[in-house]
């Protein structure tokens, strides 16, 4: 059995536009209590695979202090840089993994608690149904 699982779909948020995501995460919930070594994986884009690559954050989180460190490991501009950063740094406190975090194309800052919104709450029903999967 593998130690991840890829997702991809469009995501409508409650407010704002529709995005396309491709999500990877691991086969098992990450721990609360125990260093997650496989990191949760998400690419968005309001038009698909043929935007160009936008920015890509790396993010860990310190096991002792919850303190997350990132480093961009591709820079597109300073509005989606934030975008990008916030979104990484939720889901690597949320579930205690470390991430990468891709958003291509344009995202309005104001659609970007919805975007936030859609995507934790779709690993946490893909978690739910892996789980179920197993029992």
């Amino acid at each position: 059995m593998s130690s991840t699982t890829t997702v991809s779909t469009e995501l409508s948020p409650s407010f704002g536009d529709p995005f396309q995501a491709s999500i990877t995460i691991p086969t098992k919930r990450p721990s609360t209590t125990e260093k997650n070594k496989i990191p949760i994986t998400v690419f968005i884009s309001k038009t698909g695979p043929d935007t160009p690559f936008g920015c890509y954050i790396y993010s860990i989180i310190h096991p002792k202090t919850s303190e997350v460190f990132q480093t961009i490991l591709n820079n597109s501009n300073e509005g989606l840089l934030d975008i990008t950063k916030k979104l990484s740094n939720v889901l690597c406190k949320k579930f205690q993994s470390p991430t990468y975090v891709n958003v291509n194309g344009y995202f309005d800052l104001y659609d970007y608690l919805g975007v936030i919104k859609a995507i934790t709450e779709f690993i946490e029903e893909k978690y739910t149904e892996l789980e179920s999967e197993k029992a």
